[in-house]
């Protein structure tokens, strides 16, 4: 194969940086941009090491003769030793800006030249590269441990718990060996490696299966076969119909002679339909010998994520021609509806659009997570303070009494003598935080999602696709939503559009129960007459839009059942517009670069496209001006009325009044509007609008949106009004159903919308998100600010008696706010704020004609909202979690602000692509799984990760307060009570056991789906908050009071059968332990509220482990630095101990178990009486069941079959 010889590209571009403006964001390893304020990058060691390397590399390049590579890397290394020597803190933000800068090229302008070898060296290559330690395994197996090691010693608790192992090598301060801090640690290090290589693995893999993909290059005027890793900068590539582009390119050719092609976004925006694409004309036309030596140049901006923005210039033969983004052609898309494609490379690898726009999701913390940090810190300080006053004690202690109790070997160091006990103490409490709480929870997260992920009963039953959890970090936020906020279109309905009605020259046609739109007699008549209104509003719809017509591998235009042509689409409104249009005998038939072909009642006519005014959410119209056979200028345009109708013609009042009141009835009744205009264009009028405004617009490179916009307005006045269109967007199966249980279960619902307010509030009825038409409502739609603030009074009047609305608490009246987007924008955010507070009192709030940044305004002011709400709170401010948790879901691209934006996103996926999905947290394919998602899963992670954590804590007090009562009883010394082994045990003998939690059921599944009051255990963090921490605190004081006084109690009676000795200090450690541990066990069996064959095998089989481990270590004299020889085997020769342990598991436990009794008999919950319930197969009145469970029972007994549960 011809290969040209190349330079190193990533070095030429660290060497050529003149064009250079701004410092760089991105690092060379991901196109991610980095925050060098962030803690992660706040000079960890790590970053010096790895530029430390970079010194090494440069002098060894200095050693080959390259200077020029050399300097580079030097230049980094001596900023490396002077942050080492002074403070990196600050340094490491000049360092990480300078080696960023030789990473890729920013700021001016990129100028490519094509089939140059210069221009090839200059840039990078097209090497993908996602993985986070390296590029090259080399690369990877140096970087991988420093790097994985500054990442998890980021942690707070991973450095607390390397200061305690450092401190514990201090013999003369450590009352145990240091391999019971440093081995638990270092095993949660490996374990946490290991998950981050396997990570690292499987995207090197990836990369390395794209970089290999098979491509055809240019290459000395031959097209030659290569791999995807062999393209540079400036070459020319060709890609055949179907395969996805490997990097960006200029279409110069494509086999069609208009130059026109075709490329497929899922992959980039999740959007399925064809995006067209136009090579230019002096490229379109070449023979492919000329191309192969084509001498063009390619100004264009330096690599950035605006996939729909490609201000650039194309010199060829002295002429300049426009580029925009309708001639670029974007790695990671697919190539459609044309055989092949020539393309001039623009930007490779992870500079490309899509490698630009790579962004890790937004960092969310679960609310349990927040609690835990803060808890932890608490404990952090009670444990200071406990260490400030023991080691005070002990030392004061050991200065009074260290020569008179010469025997117990008090010893004095003057320098640290006031120190050391102190720390001893710090030393034998260090286990009141456990270190092994985060890979815990971590691996109960994980199973979470994979629960999640394998639940057959959230599966789509057509595509056979299931929930996809993409966050594993948020499953117990699921159970905690007070807030859901919800998109309309293709969220809580289908999303497929049925042309249903017409309003054509005052006339309205079609009806609710017809079909559609064409079963009206009236219609028909019309069609068959020919009339021109008629005809008219169809070429209009026909005219105006962006399908295409799609054709088969050969060329064939394909057909449906109908005989009408198969469309692709950017959404459904359209496809079912050009639909109606082609059943109405007006048939789109063919499109291509220059225009398009209609076929209008059996005369084909063509129309030249002269431009096109794109589809905008802040514009919410699209227009063309099309020139047809007679060479008239005409401007097709169709948009929401509140944008459409004020720009009508004079003299059109009689019929924009009638219009207008066919466009609220249609709306009232659910359905989507649209009006539809056209004019006539004078040739005079577009040429002075081409040579002023338009021309101003593309011969801009800064604005150049903004100008084309003011261009589009101008061009869009004085039109002449032809109808208006009604589309019917069915709900989807069970959404009625679905809001109505999540607002039983005390979750207020938010729909955000951006259609017209009728429709808005019709949909609102519809779902039961009103009990019905009758319901109070206030609707704020303000025309200016005065108007706003006379509306928001009145609001907030009728919202001070709907505080604390619960429908489990009690049945109060309802009132439902309804607020429009204009309204929203005369609001200042402070303002803003202070109305959300107001409107979380309603029962439902519904926000119509929002634009996508206005939804994650809303969802940004709940937040804020509810979290000045609930901060008086004394959960919330100690514990840190004033938070009302919110949930956002949507199915298009629109909704990615509000779902990145709130506290859990869900994303369906839907007709409108993937790209709320995979933006998403969850993604489910139908609305109802909601229901499941949140009341099954949600609520039982919820209740699951409330124990685990708290008892992960529970059992650590428990083990440092006996050794606290034991140092009342060891002249406060600091000696531990409890061998190596057992300190080394204590975390990993319970941890399995902790994990099989994860398959704990408070309530069946049954259970938990049928009754949505059960999910306020969740919503009202009635599992983890101040009150049950106490109780935990509470419970770990009296089991360390038993088995300290029981194990003491019975000392005496520890006989060595041997010697004939009482038992001593070691003896009475191993009796502890083994008691602490029996009653652990026992905690665990209590605790469990389904236990199963092989949950009870594991908590007993891990207390089986604990005998065989000490038996082990007793046996084996190399191991006696973990636990002293023979001393197990003496201890549990005797009956005592079994005595012992038998009135600690009696004491400790009898009092819980007699607790849990009383309480779920005589004192039930909801949780305990649906347990019951189901447990029993009663009716649900033959029980004293809650007046909300029975409610709920009643409601949903016909409607929800087992299929569902």
């Amino acid at each position: 194969m011809n290969q040209r010889k190349v330079k190193n590209p990533q070095q030429s571009e660290m060497v050529e940086l003149a064009d250079t403006l701004a410092p760089m964001s991105s690092p060379r390893n991901s196109s991610m941009p980095r925050n060098a304020s962030s803690p992660e990058n706040k000079s960890l060691f790590v970053a010096y090491f790895c530029w430390a390397f970079g010194g090494i590399f440069g002098a060894h390049k200095a050693y080959l003769g390259d200077k020029d590579g050399a300097r580079e890397y030097m230049f980094s290394f001596g900023l490396c030793l002077v942050g080492w020597a002074w403070d990196g803190t600050r340094l490491s933000e000049m360092v990480e800006a300078y080696n960023d800068q030789l990473s890729m090229r920013i700021g001016g302008k990129r100028v490519v030249r094509s089939l140059d070898i210069e221009t090839a060296a200059r840039f990078p290559d097209n090497t993908v590269s996602n993985t986070k330690y390296g590029i090259t395994l080399k690369e990877i197996a140096i970087l991988f441990v420093p790097k994985n090691f500054s990442e998890q010693f980021s942690r707070h608790i991973n450095r607390y718990f390397l200061f305690i192992a450092c401190l514990q090598l201090w013999s003369y301060i450590t009352p145990t060996n240091p391999w019971t801090t440093f081995g638990p640690l270092i095993l949660i290090f490996m374990i946490s490696a290991a998950r981050e290589g396997s990570d690292d693995a499987a995207r090197y893999r990836a990369d390395l299966q794209a970089n290999s993909k098979p491509v055809q290059i240019v290459r000395d005027r031959h097209l030659v076969s290569s791999i995807s890793s062999d393209i540079h900068v400036g070459d020319i590539v060709k890609v055949e119909d179907g395969e996805e582009l490997p990097c960006d390119l200029v279409v110069l050719k494509t086999s069609e002679s208009d130059g026109l092609c075709y490329i497929q976004t899922t992959n980039l925006d999740g959007e399925s339909d064809f995006k067209p694409r136009i090579a230019p004309q002096v490229t379109a036309s070449m023979h492919d010998k000329d191309l192969f030596g084509i001498n063009a140049m390619v100004e264009c901006a330096p690599p950035n994520k605006l996939v729909y923005k490609f201000d650039s210039t194309l010199t060829l033969d002295s002429q300049s021609i426009s580029l925009s983004s309708e001639n670029l052609l974007l790695q990671a898309t697919h190539l459609r509806n044309v055989s092949w494609a020539y393309g001039l490379v623009v930007y490779t690898g992870n500079q490309t659009k899509f490698g630009q726009n790579k962004r890790p999701a937004p960092i969310k913390w679960a609310v349990v997570d927040r609690m835990i940090n803060r808890l932890t810190i608490i404990i952090f300080i009670f444990q200071l303070c406990l260490v400030a006053i023991l080691g005070g004690i002990g030392a004061s202690y050991q200065r009074r009494n260290g020569v008179k109790m010469w025997y117990l070997g008090f010893e004095s160091v003057p320098a640290v003598e006031d120190i050391v006990v102190p720390l001893r103490f710090l030393l034998l409490n260090s286990t009141m935080i456990p270190i092994s709480i985060k890979v815990t929870l971590d691996l109960c997260k994980l199973m979470y999602s994979k629960f999640i992920g394998w639940d057959v009963e959230m599966e789509d039953k057509e595509t056979e696709e299931g929930t996809i959890p993409r966050n594993t970090g948020l499953a117990e936020d699921l159970g905690q939503v007070e807030y859901v906020l919800s998109d309309k279109t293709g969220t809580l309905t289908e999303n497929r559009m049925v042309f249903r009605q017409a309003s054509v020259n005052g006339s309205v046609y079609g009806s609710v129960t017809a079909a559609d739109v064409f079963a009206t007699p009236s219609l028909s008549s019309a069609i068959s007459e020919r009339d021109n209104h008629i005809r008219d509003f169809f070429l209009a719809l026909a005219a105006c839009n962006t399908v295409i017509p799609v054709k088969s591998g050969n060329g064939e235009r394909l057909k449906t059942k109908q005989g009408i042509p198969v469309y692709k689409a950017a959404n459904p409104d359209e496809e079912a517009l050009v639909q109606a249009s082609a059943l109405a005998g007006i048939v789109l038939v063919d499109r291509d670069r220059e225009g398009f072909t209609l076929d209008v009642w059996g005369k084909e006519k063509r129309f030249d496209l002269v431009q096109e005014f794109e589809f905008s959410s802040e514009r919410k119209r699209m227009s063309v001006l099309v020139r047809d056979s007679d060479g008239k200028l005409k401007l097709f345009s169709k948009g929401a009325d509140d944008r459409m109708m004020k720009r009508l013609s004079d003299g059109q009042d009689e019929i924009g009044t009638t219009t207008q009141e066919h466009i609220d009835a249609l709306g009232a009744q659910g359905l989507r509007t649209l009006v539809v205009c056209q004019r006539r264009v004078d040739e005079e009028e577009f040429q002075s609008w081409r040579e002023g405004p338009w021309k101003k617009a593309e011969l801009a490179l800064d604005g150049r949106d903004i100008l084309r916009a003011a261009a589009f307005d101008e061009m869009e006045q004085n039109l002449r009004l032809v109808g208006a269109s009604a589309i019917e967007d069915k709900l989807q199966e069970q959404v009625p159903e679905t809001i109505a249980a999540l607002r039983e279960a005390g979750i207020k619902f938010w729909m955000l919308t951006g259609d017209k307010l009728s429709t808005a509030i019709e949909i609102a009825t519809t779902c039961r998100m009103r009990d019905s038409t009758n319901s109070p409502m206030v609707v704020i739609e303000a025309s200016d600010r005065g108007h706003l603030q006379e509306l928001v009074r009145g609001a907030t009047s009728r919202l001070q008696g709907f505080a604390d609305w619960d429908p489990i608490a009690a049945r109060k009246e309802e009132l439902t706010i309804v607020i429009t987007g204009a309204s929203l924008d005369l609001f200042t955010e402070f303002e803003l704020q202070r109305f959300m507070k107001q409107c979380m009192r309603a029962s439902a709030v519904v926000c119509c004609r929002l634009s996508p940044t206005q939804k994650a305004e809303l969802v940004r002011a709940v937040k804020v909202a509810g979290e000045q709400l609930r901060r008086g709170e004394l959960t919330s401010k100690i514990l840190g979690c004033a938070e009302m948790t919110t949930l956002a879901i949507g199915d298009g691209g629109n909704d990615v602000p509000m779902i990145q934006e709130a506290h859990v996103g869900v994303g369906i996926a839907g007709r409108e692509g993937m790209q709320a999905s995979r933006a998403a947290d969850y993604s489910i394919n139908m609305f109802k799984q909601l229901r499941r998602l949140l009341f099954v899963h949600g609520r039982m992670s919820y209740e699951r990760s409330s124990y685990i954590a708290q008892y992960s804590f529970f059992k650590s007090w428990v083990f440092c307060l006996i050794q606290i009562m034991y140092a009342g009883v060891s002249s406060f010394s600091g000696v531990s009570l409890f061998d190596s082994l057992a300190i080394m045990a204590v975390n990993a003998l319970l941890f399995v056991p902790i994990c099989f939690f994860t398959l704990n059921k408070d309530v069946p599944i049954k259970a938990a789906y049928r009754f949505p009051a059960l999910y306020s255990v969740g919503r009202s963090r009635q599992r983890f908050n101040l009150s049950t921490v106490s109780l935990w605190v509470g419970r770990a004081v009296m089991q360390a009071l038993f088995v300290f006084l029981g194990t003491v109690m019975f000392a005496q009676d520890f006989i060595d059968t041997h010697g004939g000795s009482t038992a001593g200090y070691k003896e009475l450690g191993v009796v502890t332990f083994m008691n602490y541990n029996a009653v652990q066990t026992v905690t665990l069996m209590i605790d469990s509220n389904t236990v199963t064959l092989l949950q009870a095998g594991i908590i007993w089989g891990f207390f089986g482990l604990a005998w065989l481990a000490y038996a082990v270590a007793n046996a084996v004299p190399r191991l006696s630095g973990l636990a002293d020889y023979f001393v197990f085997f003496r201890t549990v020769a005797v009956s005592p101990f079994y005595l012992t342990m038998l009135w600690c598991v009696v004491a400790c436990c009898l009092p819980v178990a007699a607790s849990k009794f009383i309480s779920n008999w005589y004192y039930a919950s909801d949780t305990d009486i649906a347990r019951q319930n189901i447990k029993r197969s009663l009716a649900p009145d033959s029980l004293k069941m809650s007046a909300s469970l029975l409610q709920r029972a009643d409601d949903t007994a016909s409607t929800t079959s087992e299929a569902d549960i």
